[in-house]
């Protein structure tokens, strides 16, 4: 069976896809649910040229972009993490530069979710996991 590999990350898992570039067309990576991979597909109005196989090709793409949209996810995944040890359950999140958030639901009543100083209680819960965690270099798993 061929693996077929795409260097470009699509949107999803709560994070803006890839901005990058093949031979100066700009691309948007998106999933191919059917074909089970991520695809190249033009930016533009223009349609990508005809690649084929073995065919060298320049390939760019914005690293400052790309790292940041991978530290909001993985900061969101520290921070779903934070919110399970309190007894939350992840209910949505988006890692979109200027707008990242975690939502959680609570399965049972949190009193300190009532209070003003019960909420910043539970944010001081949230970032003193989050910074043991960073200061042990935690690896917390899929």
């Amino acid at each position: 069976m061929a693996v077929e590999y795409c260097l470009f990350h699509p949107q999803g898992g709560g994070r803006p896809a890839d901005r990058g570039w093949v031979d100066g067309h700009e691309i948007v990576p998106a999933r191919d649910h059917d074909a089970g991979f991520v695809v190249a597909r033009s930016a533009g109005d223009l349609p990508l040229p005809d690649f084929t196989v073995g065919q060298s090709v320049e390939v760019r793409i914005d690293l400052a972009a790309r790292r940041t949209y991978a530290a909001l996810h993985t900061a969101g995944h520290l921070i779903e993490a934070a919110g399970r040890a309190q007894g939350w359950t992840h209910a949505a999140n988006t890692h979109f530069p200027g707008q990242a958030r975690i939502e959680f639901t609570a399965a049972r009543p949190d009193p300190r979710l009532d209070t003003s100083e019960g909420l910043e209680e539970a944010t001081e819960a949230l970032r003193t996991y989050v910074a043991k965690a960073i200061a042990e270099d935690a690896r917390l798993g899929e």
